[in-house]
């Protein structure tokens, strides 16, 4: 019988990931219908690929964070998988009552992080990609009806803009930030079948932007033309928790810090038109210093 479905939780194995704002579930197929020898219309119409992939956003950063990092997780090692909700609308009502909806069920590939981004006066989000391949039994996305949803915890954790140092350099007037994780993988597409049958991550290059509106941040004392290193150490930024009005106290251990590594400099030293304030961007690209990863990411933290 047809409906109308809303989004819901995902489900991680046997954790669920809450606040969820958007979910895209994409087949990724290739249609071909060729005509061939003289004639007007194809003859032969058939699907030769799928790559599957589910591209989603939370705005519960420290949740999802501990459950899928920089290095990403593997579908199979999931207890449960990866599980896709459809929530149910109940005609000249709401939500449907009971098993009423659906889920899509994703048993193999990788879902790694791709973008933390926040501005100000807006909530931070984090977005994930899910490349889903085949497992040798089941297709990519196992479909199942009449099923109930999870139980989601309260919808309570939303993040704002924090303080930001570079290099020991303070950072003033953020705007908002970008950290693309800067993630690459190899897809195996080898063998007969028309899905993937393996994916791989080869290459992690994260790397931050960031606009500003304050022109003194290019400085020999600051962030000189040439640029600036930065370490783990001197290179902190934060996402704030936020409370029902404002946020909660900068002691308490419910924050978000993130470190880097690599080299920064300012991209744009001014972009200005009319009366508008000049705007000025900065970028940070990330690098391995021999220990740690480019970006080190730690939720339920102070701000120091």
């Amino acid at each position: 019988m047809a409906g109308n479905y809303l989004l819901h939780a995902i489900g991680f194995g046997g954790d669920v990931i809450p606040a969820i704002n958007k979910l895209g579930i994409d087949a990724k197929g290739t249609l071909k219908a060729e005509a061939s020898s003289g004639n007007v219309y194809p003859e032969h119409a058939h699907l030769t690929a799928q790559d599957p992939v589910v591209d989603f956003e939370t705005a519960a950063i420290g949740t999802a964070w501990r459950l899928c990092g920089l290095a990403g997780e593997s579908i199979a090692d999931l207890s449960g998988y990866l599980t896709l909700y459809q929530k149910k609308l109940a005609s000249g009502g709401g939500i449907a009552a009971g098993a009423s909806h659906r889920k899509l069920t994703a048993r193999k590939g990788i879902v790694i992080p791709q973008q933390l981004t926040v501005s100000t006066r807006e909530d931070a989000s984090l977005t994930y990609q899910a490349i889903v391949t085949y497992d040798g039994t089941n297709e990519p996305y196992t479909i199942s009806s009449s099923v109930s949803v999870p139980a989601v915890a309260v919808d309570s954790e939303r993040y704002g803009i924090g303080t930001m140092q570079i290099g020991s350099v303070t950072i003033d007037k953020l705007n908002s930030w970008t950290l693309d994780f800067g993630i690459e993988t190899f897809i195996d597409n080898s063998g007969s079948a028309i899905w993937p049958v393996e994916v791989h991550i080869k290459k992690t290059a994260p790397r931050l932007t960031v606009q500003i509106t304050d022109a003194e941040v290019l400085a020999a004392a600051n962030i000189p033309l040439t640029g600036k290193a930065a370490a783990h150490a001197d290179t902190t930024f934060y996402l704030r928790r936020r409370a029902g009005a404002g946020f909660v106290a900068n002691g308490s251990s419910v924050h978000v810090a993130i470190t880097m590594a690599g080299q920064a400099q300012v991209t744009q030293p001014f972009d200005a038109s009319g009366s508008d304030p000049g705007q000025v961007a900065l970028e940070l690209a990330g690098k391995y210093d021999g220990s740690n990863a480019p970006v080190l990411i730690t939720p339920d933290t102070t701000i120091s």
